[in-house]
């Protein structure tokens, strides 16, 4: 999980750049503010709140938006209903084997996750499955699957 960490990262990172630079760019066009604003922004108390948030946010985020769980069930077994479950959920599979199932998010949820949609299930010893991928989809699909007997 932390080997897509510096990726992640600078993805964060770039995306609150480019959040900065639009919305600046719009109170700019808008006459709401000055670059004047901005220019002070260096000068004053300010840019250690701008240098917290475009680099400590985008250093910590990753370490506590990703997760793997480990849950009761088995895989073989429940095949099905797990596909199903990332179906309804919004994903595709993309490679399913018996040793795991990858499936990747579709359309503007693939683009809200930052492409970093990838939910991987793979088996655990006899009876249990570990899910990876973003805190909150994990957590979706682990209750999901909850509800429908996939565990």
């Amino acid at each position: 999980m932390l080997k897509r960490y510096p990726i992640r990262v600078l993805k964060y990172f770039l995306f609150l750049v480019a959040l900065f630079i639009v919305l600046f760019g719009l109170m700019v066009l808008f006459h709401w503010s000055s670059w004047n604003t901005f220019l002070s922004v260096w000068q004053t108390d300010r840019l250690w709140v701008l240098l917290f948030v475009f680099v400590g946010i985008p250093l910590l985020y990753p370490l506590f938006s990703y997760t793997a769980r480990d849950v009761r069930g088995n895989l073989g077994d429940r095949r099905e209903i797990v596909e199903r479950v990332l179906t309804m959920s919004g994903y595709t599979l993309t490679e399913a084997t018996p040793e795991k199932i990858i499936a990747h998010a579709k359309g503007i949820k693939k683009v809200a996750l930052l492409f970093e949609d990838r939910i991987e299930i793979t088996p655990e010893g006899n009876h249990f499955i570990r899910i990876e991928g973003t805190k909150k989809e994990v957590l979706k699909i682990e209750s999901r699957l909850r509800a429908l007997g996939g565990l």
